[in-house]
């Protein structure tokens, strides 16, 4: 069979078969391991690149809560000071360059303290919240935003709308608090709003600190006339 193999073939041509073939078979065993090589190779070059892609969504993610942490007061979730103020200040800039209507709500929890004093901490921060979540019920459409600007103290900016119809709203809220009073934990709290209503004139209002004020002189008159109502601010625009 060698002879007619070699007598086929030739000797150069035969020599060259073998040779290819002995190769072949040497070849076999190392192909699969270097196929095994790039198999781990790529297996592992993906964890990488998994890993490399959580870690980069685990620090988005992080970045995300930090940003909504400096935003939003923690207890009710609200807007917190910091945001307020930003807001404020950005719709005071619009408000003055557009002609457009903006009214500032400062809303304090009437006797407040006697829920924390009764009952305890926990139960006035739940009431807090449940306070915070009839706000943003009522004051979450566009161009609203609540937030909570001091212990019991809530600030409500109000872009777009004349105080007019702002203190209809407040009113609605505050005759909805002394309807529905809150209960936590089957205790009863019939809670009251006072409530002061600014709205923005560049007449009157030289900077967002003034619309404030006026909001929060409207707040202290309120209580001065007994609570539970809303009272808007009383100045006139200056003359041009």
């Amino acid at each position: 069979m060698a002879g007619q193999f070699f007598k086929q073939f030739g000797w150069t041509s035969a020599v060259a078969v073998l040779a290819s073939l002995l190769v072949a078979r040497l070849l076999t065993p190392m192909m699969a391991v270097y196929l095994l090589y790039v198999l781990i190779a790529l297996v592992r070059s993906h964890a990488e690149y998994q890993q490399r892609l959580d870690l980069d969504q685990e620090l988005r993610n992080q970045r995300d809560l930090f940003s909504r942490q400096s935003r939003i007061d923690p207890l009710t979730e609200l807007a917190n000071r910091r945001q307020f103020a930003d807001v404020l200040d950005s719709a005071t800039t619009q408000a003055r360059a557009s002609g457009a209507p903006l009214t500032l709500l400062l809303l304090d929890v009437d006797h407040f303290k006697q829920v924390n004093d009764s009952h305890g901490h926990a139960l006035g921060d739940a009431c807090l919240f449940a306070i915070a979540r009839r706000l943003h019920d009522s004051f979450g459409g566009g161009g609203d935003l609540a937030a909570r600007v001091g212990g019991e103290e809530f600030g409500l900016v109000l872009q777009g709308q004349a105080i007019d119809e702002a203190v209809q709203r407040a009113e609605c809220f505050r005759a909805s608090l002394v309807k529905h009073p809150i209960v936590l934990d089957g205790v009863v709290l019939p809670m009251t709003v006072s409530i002061g209503a600014a709205e923005f004139s560049p007449g009157l209002h030289a900077d967002v600190d003034a619309l404030y004020r006026a909001a929060d002189s409207a707040v202290y008159r309120a209580k001065a006339e007994g609570r539970n109502r809303v009272c808007r601010d009383t100045l006139e625009p200056m003359a041009a």
